[in-house]
């Protein structure tokens, strides 16, 4: 039922939009903006692609360049050039504008299918809320979808990212039918209305875009909802083909509350409805705004019982829990996540994602790999760990967003001995906006239940000595920084593990370590060497300070690909480690709770081999320290 009413949601929302273009399209709802004086104004459309290029292709290359793009389109480029190039072709715009059901010719896909009476801008009578949610209203049945028994009105309030299926609230909406009487709405009667609802909407839509669906895989399954008290309450789940885009086959999760008003002798039935993980924190979002929508009714109207069973959400993670699931996890770096990708002897899995993939522009926020992987896990029972990448050791590398070049930023990055280029997080300016990245994610993330820690890069430097005057590098500046990022992602996740990884310099190591401690922040490292003279160093090395704070807080260290073929960190060399050594090094002697094992090829299918042996541990954390340290709350209490 989610999934139809999502699906509802787009039509309608790209009918609004069509329908509140005036002079130019608004910057916040179209794909493209026109000058006032284009045809596009006078017909009351979008700009058809040949009329786009005649404005912003002043050379006439056949693709328009970020130069090209100014004014208004100016902010927009970027998501026009998908592959990165500087420059948008007619096909990345055509395919960027299709997200939001705009053709080639500036015209909405299909319009309003024949019957269905849309009014835009009317005002609500039930979805009072979201305001900056779009509302629509039109009539039921509609006429995509004849055949619906229920007879009445219908409002929709849309998502901010509907249409664009990289955005967290894809397809996301909340609707609710208004209708006469007092119908049996039963499991069949809900099933039965789902599917013709959303079997209409889809095989409509794709007659005007020549997609082909298969309207005998679309169907509904509906259950009574577990939660004891939730009388005329329904979970559904509809597979839909998404005919406004690229015809993909989906799943949209929809949750129904069906509330009488017998004051009115009405009854009305309230959809959530967005393809996300039920435990997401869109759903959280959705789950309130039904709640508040049902308790709008409540009084004199609604059946007091069934708005009673929405006066409490569902359970989430108390605001004190800290999630713990210590153990073994791939590190699989960049790597995609797939069913292919699918480690099932592990816990999960520890991703990098880097900075300017998370921030491609200056406060605009784009964490859809994140959720994608998330969702992937949880249906394999798995946790994701992320590792937020700042810095990187690949000639002509950088994973920090463009904008800190600007002159605010003291050019934003040095450049490191290997050629990379990694940010100056000493820089006050600087520090401030990866933070801000920190808070932003804590935001989003930190209450999702298969998200089990973050971690922060290794605190090395990697400049040459000859060049800390010239970035304005001070030693105490530099822990001062660092520790700056520990206590704004940790006050961004307080129910998610935080493990600052710390390797060197020598004189950060021992600072880091006591405010580890005092914050109760994880302490970790990149690697994992058995016999490296520096870091098991017994008055300077940072492997010393594991056991001073083991008990305390979360220990975690991962094994990267060089750790299986080197015996040294810095010179590396000496030979290979076998991995039951560096298993047993990082559990006796560094106390670890949890181990991100690399995946490079011929080495991890050793630790696999290690881990599946049957003379190896069968606990969850797989032989590592799995007592829950003190700076974390007991039985979920802080």
């Amino acid at each position: 039922m989610k999934s139809d009413f999502l699906r509802c949601a787009a039509l309608a929302t790209t009918a609004t939009v069509l329908l509140q273009f005036t002079g130019a399209m608004r910057a916040t709802d179209d794909v493209t903006t026109v000058d006032k004086s284009g045809a596009a104004a006078a017909s009351g459309r979008a700009p058809s692609l040949d009329e786009l290029f005649a404005t912003l292709d002043k050379n006439h290359d056949g693709k328009i360049s970020r130069e090209e793009a100014t004014g208004p389109y100016a902010q927009r480029f970027s998501q026009w050039d998908a592959n990165g190039d500087g420059f948008a072709t007619r096909l990345e715009i055509h395919d960027y504008r299709m997200r939001f059901g705009i053709d080639d010719n500036g015209l909405l896909i299909g319009g309003s299918a024949p019957g269905v009476q849309r009014r835009v801008g009317a005002s609500a009578t039930i979805l009072k809320e979201p305001a900056d949610w779009r509302l629509e209203t039109m009539s039921v049945p509609p006429g995509f979808a004849p055949d619906v028994k229920l007879n009445g009105s219908e409002e929709i309030r849309f998502a901010p990212g509907m249409f664009d299926n990289t955005s967290d609230t894809y397809f996301t909406c909340e609707l609710a039918i208004l209708t006469d009487g007092a119908p049996d709405l039963s499991t069949a009667e809900i099933r039965d209305f789902l599917e013709k609802y959303y079997r209409g909407l889809s095989t409509s839509q794709a007659q005007r875009t020549g997609l082909k669906v298969d309207p005998a895989q679309m169907k509904a399954t509906v259950s009574p909802s577990p939660t004891a008290d939730a009388k005329n309450r329904f979970d559904a789940q509809v597979d839909f083909f998404d005919s406004f885009s690229d015809g993909r086959k989906i799943t949209l999760n929809v949750e129904v509350q069906v509330l009488p008003l017998p004051a009115r002798k009405q009854t009305c039935v309230i959809l959530l409805v967005s393809p996300g993980a039920k435990d997401s924190a869109v759903w959280r979002t959705l789950i309130e705004i039904g709640r508040k929508t049902a308790l709008s009714l409540s009084a004199p109207n609604a059946d007091a019982e069934a708005i009673r069973s929405l006066e409490t959400p569902p359970a989430t993670p108390s605001n004190s829990e800290v999630k713990w699931h210590p153990g073994h996890y791939a590190f699989v770096q960049f790597a995609a996540l797939d069913e292919r990708h699918f480690y099932k002897e592990f816990r999960g899995v520890q991703k990098t994602y880097s900075w300017r993939e998370l921030e491609p522009e200056m406060d605009r926020y784009d964490f859809s790999a994140i959720r994608a992987d998330i969702a992937f896990l949880a249906k394999h029972d798995q946790r994701l760990v992320i590792q937020v990448q700042t810095k990187t050791f690949g000639s002509g590398q950088n994973y920090c967003p463009a904008y800190l070049s600007g002159a605010d930023y003291d050019g934003g990055v040095y450049r490191t001995r290997w050629g990379s280029f990694n940010p100056i997080i000493w820089n006050e300016q600087v520090n401030k906006r990866l933070n801000a990245l920190y808070t932003r994610l804590g935001k989003e993330l930190d209450r999702e239940p298969f998200l089990e820690a973050m971690v922060i890069p290794e605190s090395a430097t990697t400049f040459e000595n000859a060049d800390r005057e010239k970035f304005h590098y001070t030693g105490e500046g530099y822990v001062r920084a660092v520790e700056s990022g520990m206590k704004a992602i940790k006050d961004a996740f307080p129910n998610t593990i935080v493990i600052q990884y710390v390797n060197m310099p020598p004189e950060a190591i021992q600072p880091l370590a006591e405010f580890s401690k005092m914050h109760g922040i994880g302490f970790g490292g990149p690697d994992i060497y058995p016999t490296d003279p520096v870091l098991t160093n017994p008055q300077r090395g940072v492997y010393r300070l594991y056991a001073e704070l083991s008990g305390i807080v979360p220990l975690g260290a991962a094994v990267q690909q060089n750790d299986y073929t080197q015996k040294t960190a810095f010179r590396g060399g000496g030979g290979e480690t076998p991995v039951k050594e560096i298993y047993e090094f990082g559990r006796d002697k560094l106390r670890l709770n949890y181990v991100f094992w690399g995946t490079r090829a011929g080495y991890f299918e050793k630790v696999r081999d290690m881990i599946t042996d049957p003379s190896f541990p069968k606990d969850p954390a797989g032989g590592l320290n799995a007592a829950r340290p003190k700076s974390l709350p007991a039985n979920g209490s802080r």
